[in-house]
């Protein structure tokens, strides 16, 4: 396995439950690991879309030039989405990532598909994928040479930014992966051991349904 693959910190599960559980995932599930999201707890959902007081959505910010860090920034760092967590865990692995890297811009739209904040956010809200996205045009990093769809402008975000971890769990930029075509970015690689960590996960499944066929 590759020095920088992530161990499969998964524990065996040796009840129906859990073998139920595994087998309808169909995937190796990302670590969680536990994050205090605006202070805030399951039973301060205010809404719908947003954890913890009601919130006042900032402007959203438009145009080619790269601003620093401001109101936005900070408002996508608080993870206010419900769909961001379960409980108190952030729900991917990339957003664990994400999170923790420093802000360098503000998400700044293409101004000829500009949202308003409250927009914005509504959009945001609708999937974890896409809270993923708005912090990497936060703390990404701007490609000195833009991908083939951002060059067409496809994708609400005004630079085609990437974000680099060893894992390779991000990749691709935000503009196609908000456009559901990350495999179709200049610069997608799939995650580093995802194909070892697929079969691992199989023979797992395989192998708990053989037990319990024997124990019947």
């Amino acid at each position: 396995m590759d020095q920088n693959t992530p161990p499969n910190t998964q524990p065996l599960l040796h009840t129906r439950r859990g073998l139920l559980l595994l087998a309808r995932s169909h995937s190796l599930l990302p670590a969680r690991s536990q994050f205090n999201i605006a202070h805030s707890s399951p039973a301060e959902l205010s809404s719908h879309q947003t954890v913890g007081t009601p919130l006042t959505v900032p402007q959203a910010p438009a145009g080619d030039e790269e601003l620093p860090p401001g109101e936005w920034a900070a408002h996508a760092k608080q993870l206010p989405w419900q769909v961001t967590r379960t409980g108190g865990f952030v729900k991917t692995q990339a957003l664990e990532l994400l999170i923790e890297a420093p802000s360098r811009r503000e998400p700044a739209q293409r101004s000829s598909t500009q949202y308003t904040g409250k927009k914005l956010d509504e959009r945001v809200s609708t999937s974890a994928a896409n809270a993923e996205l708005i912090l990497m045009q936060v703390v990404g990093s701007v490609a000195e040479q833009e991908c083939k769809r951002c060059l067409k402008r496809n994708g609400p975000w005004a630079h085609c930014v990437r974000f680099h971890d060893i894992t390779r769990t991000v990749t691709a930029c935000a503009n196609c992966q908000w456009n559901g075509n990350k495999k179709r970015c200049d610069f997608y690689q799939p995650p580093v051991g995802a194909a070892e960590n697929k079969r691992a996960e199989v023979d797992q499944i395989l192998a708990m349904m053989a037990q319990l066929r024997l124990s019947m």
